[in-house]
Parts: C-alpha cells; structure tokens; sequence
C-alpha cells in the first residue's frame, strides 16, 4: 500500500511494522463482525449448485483468515479443501495455490475453474491451465475467459 501511494521511503521499518500491526489489528476487528449477511450476492447459489450436482469446490486465497471467513459466513462446510497459504513457497500470479487446489480436490487442472478478482489472481489461474473467471469489481481483467460483474450473472450450468 505505500508503494501504490509513493511513500515506502516515508516511514522507517519500525514505523512500517507498527503501521501494518495497527491494519492488522482492525482487520481482525472486522472479521469478528462478519455474519452470512455478508456473502456476495451470487456466492451462496453458485457453491450449492456445485454442491448439489456433486462439483467439489476448495478455496485458493493468499489470506490466512480464509478458514476463519467462511465459519464466520457459514459456508466452510461446502469446501473439501482450504489451500493454507503458509504453505507455499510462491504467490500469485504463480499458480502453485491453484494447482495445490486442484490437488487436493482430485480434478486435473485443465478441468477446473478458478475465480478471481485480481490480474495476478487471474494469470495465476491461467498459468496452472484453468479456465479464469474475472469478477470485475475493481476494472477490467483481460485475461480472464469470462469476465462478470457479480456471480448472480452466472450459474452452474452456463459453466459446463
């Protein structure tokens, strides 16, 4: 984040630490808060129509919180798998987090879909060999094969 802003040579690397332990610790405030009142719209339909036609489903995300998020939203039960970040020796856009996913389900890549949010979180998808959903909140991912707004444009049929 201070890079994005130009000020990565404004605080000192204790000022830095203090900094990021303070977002930390606000982060982690937002977290006890969240409730499934805060799934995105879409998210709920599109994991249990995976869930009832039998799709497993596992989680990819670089945040260590993940498996705290989805007890928190009520939806951890639908995922056969959390990939833990800890355990990575690269981040995204390498696709070692997908291809680490795709494992622990048992799909071969070239049969998985990821969703993404981000260009690196889509060129990690696109390297491991999936077919890249962007979910483009923030702009446009080019490099996704489909691009939506929200999941509510899709449903699991439209994907096979």
């Amino acid at each position: 984040m201070l890079s994005h802003g130009n000020k990565s040579d404004f605080y000192s690397a204790d000022e830095k630490k203090s900094l990021t332990e303070t977002k930390n610790k606000y982060y982690l405030e937002l977290l006890n808060n969240i409730t499934p009142k805060d799934i995105l719209p879409g998210v709920l339909d599109l994991i249990e129509q995976a869930n009832n036609n039998h799709i497993p489903c596992a989680i990819a995300s670089a945040s260590e919180n993940a498996p705290t998020i989805l007890e928190k939203l009520g939806i951890k039960h639908y995922f056969k798998a959390i990939v833990d970040p800890k355990t990575l020796k690269k981040g995204k856009p390498d696709p070692e987090i997908f291809l680490r996913a795709a494992e622990f389900i048992h799909i071969p890549p070239h049969l998985c879909i990821g969703f993404e949010d981000s260009i690196a979180g889509i060129q990690s998808i696109k390297q491991a060999g999936m077919y890249a959903i962007g979910v483009t909140a923030d702009g446009p991912l080019p490099e996704a094969d489909l691009a939506v707004h929200s999941l509510t444009e899709i449903d699991i049929h439209s994907l096979f």
